[in-house]
């Protein structure tokens, strides 16, 4: 900074104006050296443009020691959905990040610890907190210092069983105290001594501020700091604030037109293979996790075809993943969240930065009947890549250009696949050993599927438990490792007719479970239960929970439910709609329907309401029976029809005469409206639907010698 001073010299001496001027230099530098103090006072909206805030909210942002904020911008949009994510659900656990592993070469834990601090001191997002309340946005705020909490344990006398007792415990108790979002920093440090020269090391985070990418910068950082005892500099990171600024300049037009057009006609969220239907008030969380292996063969199998054919084992893994949903779903369209690494290669420096970068995008994909595989994932991973290229529009904004329901999400299951080099070579070049490497993430999804590439290709399933069974889930990843094997093998196979199933699984499917032969009585289902009824009318014929019924109970109520069945006239081939959860009565229902000739139609509860609505139109079912737990979903799922409660027919007061009706034995018991078993009983054994008279596929009546 220079200035020029002009005088008069008819007024002033050249010495006055000197004099002068030195002290008005002086007066400058004091100004500026007090500005830096970090006790000065007065920080102004100007100081950070990116946040937008008037005079009021920076005073409220840096309270008593302004100079102690170093900066202030906004969360990006990903960080904002994590952000409002938690707070909904009031729990400190959601996107609680926790990594735990043992590192030897540690003579001095405090050294390490010294490490780290230093590599705090250089990285933004390290010292941060973040401030939602009584702020236009909500923002990310940048202190000059933040102090890494560390705790120091001594394990060094106990046995490994009760250092293994005591980790756990650790793990725990910490995953309880959680991470609090409104004092920096947001990450803490326990350090125990297992040896002389080891730790184990637990890094808690929350996941707001790192993903994956930045975990390994942030350890690399802190290995050279700790080999080179500060000495050597740590490699230049542009900040991530220039992220935040690259995504400002976005063009949010243009971003909303291609999702518009990607997700434009999608009305019905993709079903999953639930063991317990999610009720409206639960909070997914994939806690629990299966995991699978593909063999080496097979693994340079899948690489050698995605080198030959210009993809990557990522859009093969996200391939099979699609398949699978759309075999369980019994739909071709099928939507699912993929994470990608939302480092834009045109931000320079982008790959080094340290932040959170990462987004789930909605991967919405139509599986086809008539396509070769290649064909169909080169086509995917094209359109990946455009949808990369907007992948700044929050995931909120982009289901508003969706037709589902307001409470339904875009997508309850995600793929993500960890390509982050974070093993011993890590370590190991710092003169440092890393082992038993582990790590607790949980998502909001109830399926989390995490493929990990090496030698062999790793698959862990993350689920909910409260949503799915553990033999679910391990079901889910064994056909995933089937699809990605045959995806190897059968590169020219449609997708949608891919095998799924290992050669026991379909031996098991095929044949152990079909060895039903055995010498059938003559006579109608009636006429079968009739004649028991007879023979044992005393004998327990039905236990379900506390309620057991005899031949002559469970005849009696069949009788009085088929009396009320006919009065609404259910009669032969007439179908009646049935959603109820497994009980007693349920039983009772399929023998009335048996009596009256009615067919009976199951509807799965976990289906959407709108698939519900579709079966029972193609059907051509204007009652439908369900009981107290169902008859909210039965009313939606049948408006204008007629919907009651079985045991409100149960309680009538009716004559209980047993209903006669001549029944022949070609008419149609049940109808079950799921074409996907059928393709896939069809797929794996052409000749199982021989015999039949017709199947309906899909709304169409076909031959069973033709399907498959």
């Amino acid at each position: 900074l220079e200035f020029s001073w002009f005088h008069s010299e008819d007024l002033h001496t050249g010495t006055t104006v000197a004099a002068l001027a030195a002290r008005f230099a002086d007066a400058l530098a004091d100004l500026a050296r007090h500005a830096a103090r970090p006790a000065s006072a007065g920080r102004t909206p100007s100081d950070f443009p990116l946040a937008r805030l008037d005079q009021a909210a920076v005073d409220r942002i840096a309270g008593d020691d302004p100079g102690a904020v170093e900066d202030v911008h906004p969360l990006t949009p990903t960080q904002t959905g994590m952000l409002f994510h938690g707070l909904s659900q009031d729990d400190r656990g959601v996107y609680f990040q926790q990594l735990t592993f043992d590192l030897d070469g540690v003579p001095d834990p405090a050294a390490l610890a010294a490490a780290w601090q230093r590599v705090t001191d250089r990285t933004p997002v390290l010292r941060a907190h973040v401030v939602w309340q009584d702020v236009p946005e909500p923002l990310l705020v940048v202190r000059h210092r933040a102090t890494v909490p560390v705790t120091h344990l001594d394990w060094r006398d106990l046995t490994e069983e009760e250092r293994g007792h005591r980790l756990r415990d650790l793990l725990e108790q910490d995953r309880e105290r959680g991470i609090d979002l409104d004092r920096a920093p947001l990450q803490r440090l326990v350090l125990a001594r297992t040896s002389d020269g080891a730790v184990r090391v637990v890094w808690s985070f929350h996941h707001l501020v790192l993903d994956g990418w930045s975990l390994f910068q942030v350890l690399s950082d802190v290995f050279t700091q700790h080999a080179t005892a500060g000495r050597e500099p740590l490699p230049e990171r542009r900040p991530f604030r220039d992220y935040v600024a690259w995504l400002r300049e976005r063009d949010a037009a243009q971003a909303d037109r291609h999702w518009q057009a990607r997700l434009a006609g999608l009305s019905e969220a993709t079903a999953l293979p639930y063991d317990r239907e999610p009720r409206e008030s639960h909070r997914a969380e994939s806690t629990a996790a299966v995991r699978a292996t593909v063999d080496e063969a097979t693994t340079r199998s899948l690489e050698e075809l995605a080198r030959t054919a210009g993809l990557t084992l990522n859009t093969l893994v996200q391939g099979a993943w699609a398949m699978l949903l759309s075999r369980q779903a019994r739909r071709a369209d099928v939507v699912f969240g993929t994470t990608v690494s939302g480092r834009p290669p045109e931000l320079p420096g982008a790959d080094t930065m340290t932040g959170l970068f990462i987004t789930t995008l909605p991967t919405r994909v139509t599986v086809p009947h008539d396509r070769p595989l290649l064909d169909w994932l080169r086509d995917l991973q094209q359109e990946q890549s455009e949808d990369r290229r907007h992948d700044h529009v929050p995931l909120t904004r982009m289901k508003g250009f969706t037709g589902l329901p307001e409470r339904t999400a875009l997508f309850d299951s995600i793929v993500v696949f960890e390509n982050y080099p974070v093993d011993d070579g890590l370590a190991a070049a710092h003169g440092l050993r890393l082992s038993a490497l582990d790590g607790i993430e949980t998502t909001n999804y109830p399926l989390s599927l995490v493929a990990y590439p090496g030698t062999a290709l790793g698959l862990r399933l993350g689920y909910d438990p409260r949503l799915f069974d553990a033999d679910t889930a391990g079901r889910m990843v064994e056909h995933l490792a089937v699809l990605l094997a045959n995806t190897a093998a059968l590169p020219q196979c449609p997708p949608a007719r891919l095998p799924l199933l290992t050669a026991d699984r379909r031996r098991q499917v095929v044949e152990e479970w079909n060895d039903t032969a055995t010498d059938l009585p003559g006579g109608t289902v009636a006429e079968l239960f009739a004649a028991q009824v007879r023979r044992t009318p005393d004998a327990v014929a039905l236990e379900a929970d506390a309620r057991r019924l005899t031949y002559r109970e469970l005849d009696a109520l069949a009788a009085r439910l088929a009396h009320r069945l006919t009065a609404l006239g259910v009669a032969a081939e007439v179908p009646v709609g049935v959603l109820a959860d497994r009980s007693a009565d349920l039983v009772v229902v399929q023998l009335a329907l048996v009596r009256t000739g009615g067919v009976y139609v199951p509807l799965d509860g976990r289906a959407p309401r709108e698939r519900l609505r579709g079966m029972l139109a193609e059907a051509g079912a204007c009652l439908l029976l369900t009981d107290a737990g169902r008859q909210d979903a039965a009313r939606k799922a049948l408006p204008d029809g007629t919907v009651l409660r079985v045991d409100d027919l149960l309680a009538a007061d009716v004559d209980a005469a047993v209903v006669r009706r001549a029944i022949t034995e070609q008419g149609v018991r049940c109808l079950w409206l799921t074409a996907g078993l059928f393709r896939l009983l069809a797929q794996e054994d052409p000749t199982c639907l021989r015999g039949a008279r017709e199947v309906w596929c899909g709304g169409w009546a076909v031959a069973g010698a033709v399907v498959g």
